[in-house]
């Protein structure tokens, strides 16, 4: 799952999740497939109290702006996950895994 650093918007780090595919738990849809389009660093804007990091486009809903509060407590894909769970397609890997993989798969990652 993503490191703190990661769901933090104000972080470079949470860099890594834009353009992410993931899904989230909706209470009246279910798991919904979308991809992570934005990070937000506006602190006035929640969801239920809860702070918006993160938008996403759903494809149920026709590429529609979504608001998420990802929080690591939520990252959840089992089938009895509370609402408002998510998970990502892929994971996210820090700069120093991402260089490790590439290194050992005979490759360079250049930042």
């Amino acid at each position: 799952s993503p490191t703190e650093e990661q769901l933090d918007p104000t972080n470079p780090a949470s860099d890594a999740l834009i353009e992410q595919r993931i899904m989230v738990r909706f209470e009246h849809y279910g798991w919904c497939v979308g991809t992570v389009t934005a990070k937000v660093n506006d602190g006035r804007r929640t969801i239920e109290r809860d702070r918006v990091n993160f938008v996403a486009k759903f494809d149920v809903d026709n590429g529609a702006a979504t608001d998420l509060s990802l929080e690591s407590s939520m990252y959840d894909g089992s089938p009895s996950a509370e609402y408002e769970s998510w998970l990502l397609f892929e994971p996210v890997l820090a700069p120093t895994e991402a260089a490790a993989l590439a290194a050992a798969a005979g490759g360079a990652i250049v930042a």
